[in-house]
């Protein structure tokens, strides 16, 4: 059998040698193809080839069977002469067997070659000595030129001398198509076998887009994190703390290494414990108890407790438990909102405690007709007390309690429209009388952001008549 080549285009070829190519299933223009199948039985065909420019002569001997393969330069062309002793004795013996091992290639290549992904044979000098369709279109396409040089070239890069010896491994590596198409992911696996190491490479794009967004997602939660003033610590199922944010370490006074080597929940709480960053309960076993408490209401999202320390901080701890079995402490410091909310109630309650000192009896509303506030004073008059209601107060349920304990008079419907009225409004005067004859002087005045001030006061006449005290309480 005898191939002459052009470079690496075949040019011409013996009888046999197109035999050779037909029963083997492969084109003339595949030059890739042709040698695949002559290095099937000399391996070292590859190196050989690669080398011709200079010795201009080589000489192979098969691996398998007798054959001798002969290659030499002559006039910028390549002629390679195959013999093979008693070839046509052995098929006209074994033709049944030759003919199912044809059917057996057949198939084989067939599916090599409609595998989307690429598949290639390395020998052990590091040479590609079997490459599949899909594995060569990509060479075409990364050397946008029609004309293939053999071996074929790693673009893949050159396997690693650890790779060719291990029995199988598995590597992430990027392919440069042209600028264009930018890089394509996969991964490559090798497995090693008796001609040397088989490697196939299956497309990973998505899956390095998926690691890709979740790291950028996982950025971002951590730039958030970080930004946050609240404390944040998540525990894993098994209670080992998993992440934590910077303000973790500010409020609870932990190191950032003891943090890091991933403590469990138990040593968390007992580190807050050593820095009396957390209530002193009353013996240890309590403690325990706490703790059990604490995780067993983080995991149904019904922890929130109000820690008051021994250095006067005040801290909030709410417990919310997040997929897989895993828990979040969220540490908040609200030493401030405390101390506000106690400065506002005692103004609250010193204001409310002037008012109660004031002898005319007194009522705000707000725009909404709401009662918020009203004296002592207006409680006697009125025998009412709208804090002890369970419902909201309004200037309806006041209008009608007032109307049942006086005489009927226009005064009221003015009143109430002068509630619910939004328009500019002044302070005016009216009179009512009492079921008991009794003059009552209302006075209405007009509050700042739409709120009413009514007050209540007997008329002077009623209240210097002998015998009379000077404010009696309405009943009905």
């Amino acid at each position: 059998m005898a191939f002459v080549f052009d470079d690496t285009k075949l040019i011409d070829a013996s009888e046999k040698g197109y035999q050779l190519l037909r029963a083997a299933h492969v084109r003339i223009d595949d030059t890739a193809g042709i040698f695949n199948v002559l290095s099937r039985s000399f391996p070292d065909l590859g190196n050989a080839m690669a080398d011709i420019a200079e010795v201009r002569e080589i000489d192979l001997k098969s691996e398998v069977g007798s054959g001798h393969l002969h290659a030499e330069l002559w006039n910028g062309l390549i002629k390679i002469t195959l013999r093979i002793e008693e070839t046509e004795d052995v098929l006209a013996q074994d033709a049944p067997v030759v003919l199912a091992l044809e059917q057996e290639l057949l198939f084989m290549r067939e599916v090599t070659n409609e595998t989307p992904f690429p598949m290639w044979q390395v020998d052990s000098g590091g040479h590609i000595s079997w490459a599949n369709t899909t594995y060569i279109k990509h060479v075409e396409h990364i050397k946008q030129t029609g004309h293939l040089t053999w071996p074929l070239p790693h673009i893949f890069g050159q396997a690693a001398p650890s790779t060719l010896l291990s029995p199988t491994s598995t590597e992430r590596k990027s392919l440069e198509h042209s600028a264009q198409d930018g890089a394509k992911w996969f991964d490559v696996h090798s497995q090693k076998t008796r001609d040397g190491v088989y490697f196939y490479a299956t497309p990973a794009d998505e899956i390095v887009s998926a690691q890709e967004n979740l790291s950028s997602f996982t950025q971002t939660l951590t730039k958030t994190f970080a930004q946050l003033t609240q404390g944040l610590a998540i525990f894993d199922s098994d209670r080992n703390l998993m992440m934590f944010n910077p303000a973790l370490v500010r409020l609870t006074n932990i190191p950032a290494e003891k943090l890091c080597v991933r403590p469990s929940l138990w040593t968390f709480l007992d580190s807050l414990r050593e820095q009396r960053m957390i209530p002193e309960p009353k013996d240890y076993h309590s403690w325990r108890d706490e703790i059990r408490s604490l995780e067993t209401a983080a995991e149904t999202d019904s922890y929130c407790k109000v820690w008051q320390l021994p250095s006067g901080l005040t801290y909030r701890v709410t417990g919310r438990p997040h997929p897989g079995g895993a828990i979040a402490l969220l540490i908040e410091n609200i030493t401030e909102e405390i101390s506000l909310t106690r400065r506002f109630n005692a103004h609250l309650e010193q204001n409310q405690a002037i008012l109660d000192c004031v002898d005319e009896a007194m009522v705000v509303f707000s725009p909404s007709g709401v009662l918020v506030q009203c004296n002592k004073a207006y409680r006697e008059m009125w025998d009412s007390d709208p804090d002890q209601t369970l419902i909201e107060f309004t200037a309806t349920n006041a209008l009608k309690d007032w109307r049942k304990k006086t005489n009927p008079s226009p005064f009221w419907g003015e009143l109430q429209d002068f509630i619910y009225q939004g328009s500019e409004r002044s302070d005016w005067v009216g009179t009512v009388t009492t079921l008991k004859g009794q003059k009552l002087d209302c006075r209405v005045r007009p509050l700042m952001g739409g709120s009413t001030l009514v007050s209540f006061v007997f008329g002077a006449t009623e209240n210097n008549m002998p015998g009379r005290p000077k404010e009696l309480p309405l009943r009905a």
